[in-house]
């Protein structure tokens, strides 16, 4: 299940927008029942004196096939964001956890 997570400050509306385009996209691309996107309350800046705001989005899951193809979808929708990618070792659903 990939999870597309939005680093930004929530107080904001460019992390809101940024979710619904990115929701929009996973839909059109058949992806939309399996991908989650969350919206990560926070303020990315830079380590130098200026700290510049460098908002950007995380891509996990246990498929880097998955991810490859997730990033290749959002690069044709010219996105514009900087993103980093996570593979996972596993996901465990809740009804496996007894």
């Amino acid at each position: 299940m990939p999870n597309i997570e939005i680093y930004d400050r929530k107080s904001s509306t460019a992390p809101h927008n940024l979710k619904k385009r990115i929701d929009k996209i996973m839909q059109g691309a058949g992806l939309g029942d399996e991908t989650i996107t969350t919206i990560i309350d926070s303020l990315p800046e830079s380590c130098t004196s200026r700290k510049n705001l460098t908002p950007f989005i995380r891509i996990c899951d246990t498929d880097a096939d998955r991810i490859a193809k997730i990033i290749q979808i959002l690069k044709y929708y010219r996105l514009r964001v900087d993103v980093e990618t996570l593979i996972l070792n596993d996901f465990i659903l809740a009804k496996e956890m007894g």
